[in-house]
């Protein structure tokens, strides 16, 4: 396909409409009150935690794409809320290692679903072509 081809109109009009849903999603996700003290960023730990436990600080800190001071004070922070530990590695004994507490997993489950109902929603409030322009995205983002 040669860019003549492509109808510019029709691209910028279908990337305005992604943009507008995308924005209009993450500002209401932003607005989610979060139960068990937990914050955006602090569930996006959590649930990187989860998926990889138990998991370096440093790996952490590069799935999350933020400095290993930053996720340090995530970890103390869920620490604190008795959502995650700490626990040597046996592999490196200068190491740490961080993993979900039993609390810290049914926390992320309330929150995720939480979420999952609050996109749902705004799913329904979408103009169809939206929803398309949605779609699309992530389709391609896969």
């Amino acid at each position: 396909m040669q860019l003549q081809d492509l109808d510019v109109p029709s691209i910028s009009k279908q990337a305005a409409h992604t943009h507008e849903a995308i924005a209009k999603l993450t500002r209401k996700l932003r607005t989610l009150k979060l139960q068990d003290g937990l914050t955006h960023e602090r569930l996006s730990a959590l649930g990187a935690i989860l998926a990889h436990e138990p998991i370096s600080v440093s790996q952490l800190a590069e799935i999350e794409s933020v400095r290993v001071a930053t996720v340090s004070r995530m970890i103390t922070g869920l620490e604190e809320l008795g959502l995650a530990k700490r626990q040597s590695d046996i592999s490196d004994g200068r190491g740490v290692l961080v993993a979900t507490t039993p609390k810290g997993k049914r926390a992320y489950e309330r929150s995720v679903l939480k979420a999952l109902e609050q996109i749902l929603s705004l799913i329904g409030e979408l103009e169809p072509e939206q929803l398309t322009a949605v779609k699309s995205l992530l389709k391609e983002c896969r």
